[in-house]
This record gives structure tokens, sequence and C-alpha cells, in this order.
């Protein structure tokens, strides 16, 4: 495997398995209308900016540069880790600098690929690359292509580092971060619930929250509210929470807490029900059940405390819903948040 030789870039980012060539190949007619999107984007950019149409010498030279731009990234179908592939990047590292498109003008060029795949992905769901596996095949692209900047105009590449690592760090935080909500994601939550194994055995609270009732939003005002709702319940999670605690959104219209340091079932029942009524839940007509597991107790990594926690959610759920039910109960019951 290629590894970059830039300081400061995260290696561990620099992967590619066959399973991720599969899916990406799987998507090569998503992949081919994102590109066209993204050159057609860029195209626009340059056209409007007389200062970057100068700077690559004119409208017939502006024109190789699309070809180039589009022809490199239609190739991206191709294993990243093959000497061809990363010969191609090279190669391409070497355009750019005769086509005197600086690292940081580059960079932020290739970031106006996000907001479209995020779009594609919207609109046409079955054909789109995966986000992440987007992700993945950028960071090998851009760890090649400017290392190629790095080997030959090292003093231009020590004022642009910064800049990469900046970017680097945003993709890192976005790896982390649900689109819609700005909360944690899945992966986020693992990863916090991870850090917690071996450092603090004091018991904390994994809370899996469900919204009852927020199909019929979707079914009768549309998607475009139930996002707005889904956004607004994030962000009062969000506020409600303390700066030592975690709020995240698994997906679809379920959202999750990690409560650290919670020692006594009563106050952990107090801290909820402090959440829970700082909801407008009451305004969509909407409620929550909830299921909750304990660290270290039910389990000391995601997947095992997720798995209590959501058998006791949907306990909860058969039970008339708007209540909450603790994992481990001698006598299983529903919690009121009254």
């Amino acid at each position: 495997m290629y590894h970059n030789k830039s300081e400061g870039y995260n290696n561990s980012l620099l992967s590619w398995s066959e399973q991720d060539q599969i899916k990406f190949e799987a998507c090569k007619i998503g992949w081919a209308y994102l590109v066209d999107s993204f050159v057609d984007e860029i195209a626009r950019l340059i056209q409007d900016n007389p200062t970057l149409l100068q700077n690559l010498g004119g409208t017939q030279r502006q024109e190789k540069y699309l070809k180039l731009l589009k022809s490199h990234f239609q190739r991206f179908i191709q294993d990243p880790r093959s000497p061809a592939s990363q010969k191609r990047s090279h190669s391409f590292g070497h355009a750019l600098i005769y086509y005197k498109v600086s690292p940081s003008w580059y960079i932020s060029v290739y970031n106006r690929l996000f907001p479209i795949a995020h779009t594609i992905l919207h609109d046409y769901p079955d054909v789109a690359p995966p986000i992440e596996i987007i992700r993945k095949r950028w960071l090998w692209d851009i760890g090649l292509t400017l290392d190629v900047y790095h080997e030959e105009i090292a003093k231009a590449w020590s004022r642009e580092r910064g800049q990469l690592q900046r970017t680097v760090s945003n993709l890192q935080t976005e790896a982390q971060t649900d689109f819609l909500t700005s909360l944690l994601n899945r992966r986020g939550i693992q990863e916090v619930i991870a850090s917690f194994v071996g450092k603090d055995n004091t018991n904390s609270m994994f809370v899996l929250l469900d919204l009852d009732g927020f199909k019929a939003i979707n079914d009768q005002k549309g998607h475009m509210v139930g996002d707005y709702v889904l956004k607004v319940i994030g962000e009062t999670l969000s506020s409600s929470i303390r700066r030592s605690d975690y709020a995240g959104r698994i997906g679809g219209d379920e959202f999750c807490l990690w409560l650290p340091q919670l020692q006594r079932l009563e106050e952990a029942s107090d801290r909820l029900r402090s959440i829970i009524r700082q909801l407008p839940l009451k305004e969509w007509d909407l409620s929550i059940s909830a299921g909750i597991a304990f660290y270290p107790i039910h389990g000391k990594n995601f997947s095992d405390i997720y798995k209590r926690a959501d058998e006791v959610l949907y306990v909860a759920k058969r039970n008339g819903k708007n209540c909450f039910v603790f994992a481990g109960d001698d006598q299983i019951r529903c919690h009121s948040y009254e």
C-alpha cells in the first residue's frame, strides 16, 4: 500500500480494500454523472474568475485543463493501489504544476466534489457512490498528487501544508458527523464509547431514542418538513446535555445519548426526563420511546450496549410508547417522563 511521505498526513486514512473497490465499481454510472457535474461546476468557476482564467493561460488552455481534469476523474474507478493508478496521480500532479494550479486552489476545487456527491446521493441513491468511498478514494489521489508538489516546489508546499492538514481534519470530523443534524453519527458514537473502554469503569448510560409518530410527518407534510423536525430535535438534544455528554443520530428517526458517570438509576431517570422535556415534541404531535443500557454492566463495546438498549426500546414501543425502559430491570417496566 502506498504511504504518503508528507509530514502530518494521516496514513491511517489511506486504506482501500477489495470490498471498497467492488462497491466503487458497482457505481460506475453514478460516478460518471458526478464527474460530468463536477467538471461543469469547475468550468463555471473559472469563467466567473478572470484571474483564474488568466493563470491557466486563456480559454484554449482552460479547455485542455478541463479535459485533463475530466479524464483523470473518469479513471478513478481503477484500483488506487495499482501502480498504474499511482503513476497517473503523480502525472496529474506534474500537469497541475504546468498549468500553474496552486495546491490550495486545487484542494478548494476538489472540495466542491462533495456537495455535488451529496446531491447525487439524494437524487439518485440507487447508483450514487457512497460518500465514505468517495472520501477514501479522494484521500489516495490527493495524497499522491500533492506529493509531486512537495517534491518539486518544497517551499510552496511548506506554506500550503497547513491547509491540507485542516482539510484532512475536516474530513475526519465529517466522517463522524451526521450530515443533517450535525450530531455525531453512528461511527462517531462508536468511537466515543470505544474511548471509555479500559479507562473509566464508572457507570455510563447509553440511551436509544425513537421518535413515535415521525412517519406521519413525512407522509403528510413531506420529507423537507421531516428533515426540519429532525434538525430541530438534534439541535435541542445538543443544547440540553452537559459538556461531558454526547448526542448522536443513528439514522432515520433514531437518536442516542451517551451520558457518562451516572451512579444511580434515579439520577439517570432524572437526567433523561430533564432532556426529553426540553424537546418540542407536542408541537409536532410526537413522543419518544427509549431503551437504556449501562456501561460496563450491559456491555463494554458499542455493539453489545446498542443491542441491549435496542431490546428494551422495543419493549417500550410495544407497551404504549412515550416511555423509557432500563435493560436488566428485575421487573421490566415502562417509566414515564412525567
